[in-house]
C-alpha cells in the first residue's frame, strides 16, 4: 500500500450509504453499539485498498459473507453449487478512500455461474470453476486477503501454517514467539505434521484445543508481522482475551505497527478495551492514532473520527465513546 488510508466515503455497501469518515491515521480503533456497522466499516476500508477484482470476490464471497464459506473454501467441489449460489447476492456499490482511489463494484448471480465488474474490469466463472478458483488460491496464494483481514470468529489453521512458514523464511519466527510469550503462558508455537501446536510447560498439544481468543491474537501478531507497508483489520480485537493483557495486546501492535509501517484497523464494543488502548497510546507515546465512534442519526450510519488528543481528553473524562 503506497500510503495509509486518510478519509473513506461509502455508497450502498450493506448498512452503510452516503457515510463518511476523516481523519484516520496509523492505528485506528472503532467502537460502537451492537449492528451499527463497525464490522462494515472495517470491511470497507478494506476493500478501498485492494483494486484487484479476484481478490475482491474472494474476500466477499468467502471471508465475510457467512460462516459456512470457510467450510466451502476448505472442500470445494461441485457438489457444493447450491451453497455457493446461495451465499451469493447482486450487489451494487461504490468506496472511495482518500481522494484518487475509488472502487465501483457490481456483483451478479446468474444460473449458470458469477459474474463481477470492477474498475472496467471483468470476472466470469461457472460454479464448477468457482470451487476449483477457491481451492487452488488458498493453496497457492496464501489466501491473501483473509491475510490482512483477523476475525475470531473465522480463525484459519491454514491461514496460520503459511504465516507460520513465512515467518521462518524471513527470519522472524523467534520474535514472533518472544510476543506471543508476553501475552500467554506458553513456551513456542510450530507446526508438528504441518498443523499448528502450542508447547506448554514442555508438552505440546494442538493448537485446536485452546480457546478463540488465543487463536485469534496469534494470527493477528502473525499477520501484522507478515504485512511490512500494507494494512491488517482485526474484527473484536478484545474477544476471548483476558482484559488484565489488553495493555500488553496493544503495546505489541502498536509496535509492530510503527515499526514495520503498518496501518491497523480494528473493532471493539468493550469500554475496557478502548480504555486500555487510550492507557497504551500516552505511556508509549504513540499519537499517530485515531478512534472512530460510530452512530446512528435517524436512519443513517454517521462516525466522529477523535485524533490522538481529543481522544484522551474525553477518556480522562469519563465519557462514554460506544456510540450513540
Amino acid at each position: 500500500m503506497s500510503k495509509f488510508i486518510k478519509k473513506i466515503k461509502v455508497e450502498k455497501y450493506k448498512c452503510l450509504d452516503g457515510f463518511e469518515a476523516d481523519g484516520f491515521q496509523r492505528v485506528n480503533l472503532i467502537g460502537g453499539k451492537n449492528n451499527v456497522g463497525k464490522t462494515t466499516l472495517l470491511e470497507a476500508c478494506l476493500l478501498s485498498t485492494s483494486l484487484d477484482v479476484k481478490e475482491l470476490y474472494m474476500f466477499l464471497l468467502v471471508v465475510k459473507t457467512c460462516r459456512n464459506a470457510i467450510n466451502i473454501c476448505l472442500t470445494p467441489s461441485t457438489s457444493k453449487n447450491d451453497e455457493i449460489s446461495s451465499l451469493i447476492k447482486e450487489k451494487d456499490f461504490s468506496i472511495y478512500s482518500n481522494d484518487d482511489q475509488h472502487i465501483s463494484y457490481k456483483l451478479q448471480n446468474s444460473k449458470s455461474g458469477y459474474d463481477i465488474k470492477c474498475l472496467n474490469e471483468e470476472y466470469k466463472k461457472t460454479y464448477s470453476e468457482l470451487s476449483d478458483f477457491i481451492s487452488l488460491n488458498l493453496n497457492f496464494t496464501g489466501f491473501s486477503l483473509a491475510s490482512s483481514f483477523i476475525s475470531s470468529s473465522l480463525v484459519s489453521d491454514e491461514l496460520l501454517k503459511i504465516n507460520i512458514n513465512r515467518l521462518k523464511l524471513n527470519n522472524e519466527y523467534n520474535d514472533f514467539n518472544d510476543y506471543i510469550k508476553k501475552l500467554f503462558h506458553i513456551e513456542n508455537i510450530d507446526l508438528i505434521d504441518n498443523n499448528p501446536y502450542i508447547k506448554q510447560d514442555n508438552e505440546y498439544k494442538p493448537l485446536s484445543s485452546y480457546g478463540q481468543g488465543l487463536k485469534s491474537s496469534i494470527n493477528a501478531i502473525s499477520s501484522l508481522m507478515g504485512n511490512n507497508n500494507g494494512a491488517i483489520f482485526i474484527d473484536e480485537i478484545e474477544n476471548g482475551i483476558h482484559h488484565d493483557i489488553l495493555d500488553k495486546l496493544w503495546e505489541i501492535v502498536l509496535e509492530i505497527s510503527k515499526e514495520q509501517n503498518i496501518q491497523v484497523f480494528a473493532t471493539t464494543h468493550s469500554k475496557e478495551c478502548i480504555a486500555s488502548y487510550a492507557r497504551v497510546c500516552e505511556k508509549f507515546g504513540h499519537k499517530d492514532i485515531s478512534f472512530i465512534e460510530l452512530g446512528m442519526n435517524e436512519d443513517k450510519r454517521d462516525a466522529m473520527v477523535y485524533s490522538y488528543d481529543w481522544f484522551l481528553e474525553t477518556i480522562e473524562q469519563d465519557n462514554e465513546l460506544r456510540g450513540w
